[in-house]
């Protein structure tokens, strides 16, 4: 298959929707000879900051002269986001040459047994085994796609560690109602050691049931923190410049750097002034991610959850104290839609309502119903770009657009 094709393909596939487990997914890791037992990986679990945590390990252990591996999702513009070398997507080629492998190996195996398939997210986890193998790289920062126990990463054997970034409700259909059974589906990746925060005591209880070792992270104290020029954030006694500008990147940089000091204990070589260059070149779209346009700032953010919409929230509070907000929102109808507008809708001056191309999209005439429910007024447009554009064009001074990370795949305007 050609890149097109390919893309289709799993496209298609995406469509018929997930069933969690990890038969299926050892079957095809035994037919391609268990490429993944080759690597060695950083495994991420957690509710939110996978991304970001992910990003900074990418880039700490890049600037310290290793070749990284990285998977993760969603993707946000281009679906090759999925799957980075060094922090920069696989070719086209690689893509295409890797999906058609799997498919025919899938092929083979139901001449033998016809009921056999594969899910979108476990043909992307054996493509990224085997992308990553015959990459040669040297580790692997590998995010879970959903829970942990029966994700389709949990396949993987070579664990140098586990992280646990912080557990919120969400995917509560799947993984549980309480934050001790969601801890206990993403803390079942933990082989021996892990690192995390400090969580609820409900949480930090199932995580160390889990453990050999548990490494709190680190203190971690903002020195300063300015909207144009980053955040200055004090770890150990070392100062790190971040880029990535949402308060809770504080805990979540301590969490990278905690994850660092393990590495460091079981003999990676990492120095600390590539450290602090890794941090400080950590990119990572669409959380809390500032634009400034005609003189005012338009944010991207992808919080889907009500945690999410918290930290959003507390991090508007602190860099816009005193402007008028003006929200482009979108939301997935089987998340918690009512807590995330309920932390939202009083700080903004203005709601607009969008729908994202996802079958899971709320419809704008849902969400303006939910908002007047709550008490508050809003207004809706069709497409994402026309809805920036009219901000833009607006006298306010902060636009932020937020909800679900499928609303920016079609944002055209920052790329």
């Amino acid at each position: 298959m050609i890149y097109k094709e390919a893309l289709n393909y799993i496209m298609n596939i995406s469509r018929l929707g997930s069933e969690y487990g990890l038969d299926r997914m050892q079957l095809i890791c035994d037919s391609f000879g268990n490429p993944e037992d080759s690597l060695k990986f950083i495994h991420v679990a957690g509710t939110n900051g996978k991304g970001s945590v992910t990003a900074y390990l990418t880039s700490i252990l890049r600037c310290n002269g290793y070749k990284v591996g990285t998977y993760n999702s969603p993707y946000i513009y281009n679906y090759r986001e999925r799957f980075l070398i060094n922090g920069e997507m696989a070719s086209e080629e690689k893509i295409a040459k890797y999906l058609t492998l799997v498919k025919e190996k899938i092929d083979s195996i139901q001449k033998k047994n016809p009921k056999y398939y594969l899910t979108a997210f476990e043909i992307e986890t054996i493509v990224a085994f085997l992308l990553f193998k015959d990459e040669k790289c040297d580790i692997v920062v590998l995010e879970v796609g959903l829970g942990g126990r029966l994700d389709a990463t949990n396949i993987i054997k070579n664990k140098e560690v586990a992280v646990i970034t912080p557990i919120g409700l969400d995917h509560c259909a799947l993984l549980g109602n309480t934050l001790g059974e969601i801890a206990g589906e993403k803390a079942a990746i933990i082989k021996d050691i892990a690192v995390t925060s400090l969580q609820s005591n409900e949480v930090m209880h199932v995580i160390e049931k889990h453990c050999v070792k548990l490494h709190l992270a680190p203190v971690a104290v903002v020195v300063s923190r300015d909207i144009d020029a980053g955040q200055v954030i004090a770890i150990n006694g070392e100062i790190y410049t971040t880029h990535l500008l949402g308060e809770y990147q504080q805990e979540n940089l301590a969490i990278a750097i905690g994850t660092i000091d393990v590495l460091k204990e079981k003999g990676w070589k990492i120095d600390e002034e590539c450290t602090k260059k890794g941090v400080e070149e950590t990119k990572w779209a669409v959380r809390f991610d500032v634009k400034k346009v005609n003189n005012k700032y338009v944010i991207l953010d992808g919080s889907h959850n009500p945690h999410g919409a918290k930290s959003l929230a507390s991090t508007l509070k602190t860099y816009f104290p005193n402007d008028q907000i003006h929200f482009v929102i979108g939301m997935l109808r089987d998340k918690d839609m009512k807590g995330i507008l309920e932390t939202l809708l009083p700080l903004s001056s203005k709601t607009t309502f969008i729908q994202s191309d996802s079958p899971r999209a709320a419809s704008t005439e849902e969400l303006v119903n939910l908002a007047k429910d709550l008490g508050y007024k809003s207004s809706e447009i069709k497409d994402i770009n026309e809805a920036i554009e009219q901000e833009i064009n607006s006298n306010v001074k902060v636009v932020v657009i937020c909800g679900s990370l499928t609303l920016f795949e079609k944002i055209t305007r920052f790329i």
